[in-house]
């Protein structure tokens, strides 16, 4: 994937490039070739073995095909059953692309089977695609996910867990709160953790009080230009989560505090706030924080292996 390139008076190119088994380096294209100049991950890439993700393709239960990456564990063994995490994106409208992913390489290493989909919504598959979910965000997407879950359930995989990053954990925690008893040929979903943001478990409250109109669909920004919102309370109702009870972790930073949370009643709730960080953290014990404790709790809640819920630092 390409991220970004330059062009210089001579005409020579310059680029900076990404694949799904290296982070980014530098590459030139002298002579019509690509050729790599830099080498600034060579040393960390020689150090830790990764997964070869594959781009999968699926029906959705409407008959919609809809793509996505699936990371099996290292190690992997046919017919074993294994813990695994759908991780919608945020956005919505935004992707997964073909592009090295540390998290879902640390979740791989740690045991569990990764799936990105790209429900519609997503970017990359035209613009109908995009705008499928239009007024009608959580709906169709959310069916998509599903449907990566049951593409990847038919092949014997366990599927427990969901989690997100930006506009993902309303859809994130979806699984939980909408299938209370999932198919038979589907194993139940255990607990969400919802990342950057609590984001909007109450469609209705958001709307009104976010301070930042494309936060949600509907805004003058969003999905549906505020056609969401006209729809009133009922529409806002159904396609909320708020009032259903699930387990839940919001790991966010202190300063997206323009999207009001929720703490449900009767189940594990923690929410970890991260000073002075916005969307995108920055601070690299921040990081490293909010890592260890993914592990912690899908170990604790998901894998259930007698891992304290969360690493001994964070605990003191």
């Amino acid at each position: 994937m390409v991220y970004s390139y330059s062009v210089a008076n001579s005409g020579d190119v310059a680029a900076q490039i990404t694949t799904m088994d290296r982070p980014s380096e530098i590459f030139t294209i002298p002579g019509s070739k690509l050729t790599r100049i830099t080498h600034t991950n060579d040393e960390f890439i020689s150090q830790v073995r990764l997964t070869a993700p594959e781009y999968v393709k699926f029906k959705s239960k409407d008959g919609t095909t809809v793509s996505g990456y699936l990371y099996k564990p290292l190690d992997y063994v046919p017919g074993k059953k294994y813990p695994a995490i759908l991780r919608p994106h945020g956005g919505p409208v935004w992707s997964y692309y073909a592009e090295f992913t540390h998290l879902a390489q640390l979740f791989a290493a740690n045991g569990y089977v990764v799936l990105y989909p790209n429900p519609r919504g997503s970017t990359g598959y035209g613009q109908a695609y995009a705008k499928a979910i239009e007024a009608d965000w959580g709906n169709k997407d959310f069916q998509d996910d599903m449907a990566m879950v049951d593409y990847a359930s038919h092949r014997a995989w366990l599927i427990p867990t969901s989690s997100a990053w930006g506009d993902g954990p309303t859809v994130a925690s979806r699984p939980i709160s909408l299938l209370p008893r999932p198919p038979a040929s589907r194993p139940p979903f255990r607990v969400p953790v919802r990342r950057s943001s609590p984001r909007c478990t109450d469609m209705t409250s958001t709307r009104a009080t976010t301070t930042t109109s494309s936060d949600i669909p509907g805004g003058q920004s969003g999905l549906g230009q505020g056609l969401v919102f006209l729809q009133g309370y009922e529409y806002h109702d159904s396609h909320s989560v708020h009032g259903r009870r699930h387990r839940l972790e919001c790991a966010g930073p202190r300063r997206r505090a323009n999207v009001p949370g929720a703490k449900d009643s009767g189940r594990e709730t923690e929410l970890v706030v991260y000073p002075a960080e916005y969307h995108e953290f920055k601070a690299p014990s921040h990081l490293k924080d909010r890592l260890e404790r993914y592990l912690a709790w899908y170990a604790h809640y998901v894998k259930a292996d007698g891992t304290p819920e969360r690493p001994a630092a964070a605990a003191k």
